[in-house]
């Protein structure tokens, strides 16, 4: 399990928000985008199944495999 700080979890949620969210890049693609508390559910999954040495610092990586557990666990497409 990956600790991170409150600034570094905010702007990683954002980061998430901004391509996965309802006005996200990717909304249209999926289901019209995820609220914020399934990206916070997708993220605190995520945190929950990487080590430390694992956590890219909120990179592309880490928001394409939090995209996986969006798609696997939210997403009715």
């Amino acid at each position: 399990m990956v600790r991170i700080g409150n600034n570094e979890y905010n702007d990683f949620i954002e980061y998430i928000d901004e391509f996965y969210g309802y006005d996200g890049i990717y909304a249209d693609q999926l289901n019209g985008g995820f609220s914020i508390d399934e990206l916070e559910a997708g993220v605190e999954e995520y945190l929950n199944s990487i080590t430390a040495s694992q956590w890219g610092g909120g990179d592309s990586i880490d928001r394409e495999k939090v995209r996986e557990i969006l798609d696997d666990g939210y997403s009715w497409l």
